[in-house]
């Protein structure tokens, strides 16, 4: 297989993984959401306790399912069709253990999104002269109303790129093959300076343990400070040498 060849490839199955990752982050963040208001009064504290597990479950299916895809094409090279449980774990135990303070991040933003909501809607009920039961309707309306499928598709987007390059330098690494890694840039508009440099320096490959020349291991490595990582579109790609 041809560096262009694997890389239509990846992009093909990448593009099929990101739009069931929205579907999936948008069910997970609505989850958060309580089901119903306890009480008017204690409104603000219940979204001040919502639960981070709708989000860890969306990382680990989500990262499981990136290892199976793009873990595929690799196994593929060795003729190995089945995808093995180590890896598959190694791919859960990654989201939660390295991209975790992402969960973390992203609870947090929903949290407050909830909070900002409720206390728009107690202050309109207020006004309107609501009763207690409309008023926490009001409160979970305006809740629901703040998950946006634009936010579910950012995070889609942020922890594909970092999943799928995880599952190609992990299941390339299982391959038992001498590799080299290249990074490739997605063609699109805006793409930063340090990645098209990136992508220059390792034209010809860099070998597995090398950092490419933005400090990077890969694109999307969540080791690396937010300015290389925000809507980043790249890839990693690993060829036999």
């Amino acid at each position: 297989m041809t560096k262009k060849e694997l890389e239509r490839v990846i992009l093909r199955r990448r593009n099929a993984l990101e739009k069931i990752g929205q579907r999936m982050a948008f069910r997970a963040l609505r989850a958060q959401v309580p089901k119903s208001i306890d009480t008017l009064e204690g409104a603000i504290s219940q979204m001040e306790n919502i639960s981070m597990s709708p989000i860890e479950s969306f990382f680990k299916k989500y990262y499981r399912m990136a290892g199976k895809d793009i873990g595929a094409v690799y196994f593929a090279m060795v003729q190995k069709s089945d995808i093995e449980n180590i890896f598959m774990d190694e791919m859960e135990r990654y989201a939660i253990e390295v991209a975790g303070t992402r969960i973390v991040s992203i609870t947090d933003t929903t949290r407050r999104e909830l909070i900002r909501a409720t206390r728009q809607a107690i202050e309109e009920a207020n006004v309107r002269g609501l009763g207690v039961e409309k008023a926490k309707d009001l409160i979970l309306k305006y809740c629901k109303e703040s998950i946006t499928a634009s936010r579910a598709r950012a995070i889609a987007q942020t922890e594909l790129i970092t999943a799928s390059n995880r599952a190609s330098m992990a299941a390339a690494e299982k391959t038992g093959l001498t590799l080299k890694k290249y990074w490739s840039t997605s063609g699109l508009m805006n793409i930063r300076e340090s990645h098209l440099q990136a992508e220059f320096d390792s034209q010809d490959g860099i070998s597995m343990d090398q950092p490419f020349s933005n400090g990077l291991m890969f694109p999307g490595d969540p080791s690396a400070p937010a300015e290389e990582v925000i809507n980043c579109r790249c890839s990693v790609l690993h060829l036999p040498l």
